[in-house]
């Protein structure tokens, strides 16, 4: 084991010790005594350099993070409201629907008092049946004078068009027809008369044949 003395208030013989000792470390692989001044002062400075850049990432991330739960909060909002819209909108098309049903049952024009009677072509003829898919509907206006027309809801267009010299032309005429038509609509009612069982028809209902 080597001695070393020193004179510890010789500044020269002081630093000469410490840098001895140093060297011994190193060469032992302990860690250092202790770093230059200048070596100190560089990697202090690059220590100042990255924290501040960490603290400017931490707020930018900080800031990020707060912009990202108002997008989420505003996204589950409008997700919310979109699922409140569209069970509101299911509701409403129930209810349009059971309305739609319920004004089947009336012909306009009469104070909501007559009730729709349903016909079916017999050829020359309609007679009266209680299928609500009958090619024609009515409603009685008093002293056996009816008016009439196609049952646009509910009636097979479809087989009607294809069959439209027995089952459309005896009772109604056409304004228009498209190419390739598949669909009925109705222009105007018909009127028709049936004393003591003799039908006639007085005015034939006015129908167009479209492509829908």
């Amino acid at each position: 084991m080597g001695q070393y003395t020193i004179d510890t208030l010789n500044k020269t013989d002081r630093e000469n010790a410490m840098v001895a000792l140093h060297n011994i470390a190193k060469f032992n692989g302990e860690e250092p005594l202790f770093c230059s001044i200048s070596h100190y002062n560089e990697m202090a400075g690059k220590y100042e350099l990255l924290s501040s850049e960490y603290q400017k990432n931490k707020e930018e991330l900080d800031m990020y993070k707060e912009e990202n739960k108002k997008q989420a909060d505003r996204i589950k909002e409008l997700f919310e409201a979109n699922t409140t819209l569209r069970k509101n909108n299911e509701g409403f098309s129930a209810e349009i629907e059971a309305l739609k049903e319920k004004l089947c049952g009336f012909i306009p024009g009469y104070g909501g008092e007559g009730v729709v009677k349903y016909y079916k072509p017999s050829g020359d003829k309609l007679e009266t049946t209680v299928q609500d898919s009958a090619l024609f509907s009515g409603v009685s206006v008093g002293d056996n004078l009816f008016e009439f027309q196609f049952n646009e809801v509910k009636g097979p267009h479809q087989k009607a068009i294809q069959n439209k010299s027995e089952l459309l032309l005896p009772f109604c005429d056409i304004e228009y027809e498209a190419p390739e038509a598949n669909y009925i609509e109705n222009k105007y009612k018909g009127t028709f008369s049936l004393i003591n069982g003799e039908f006639k028809i007085i005015n034939k209902a006015k129908i167009c044949i479209l492509k829908k």
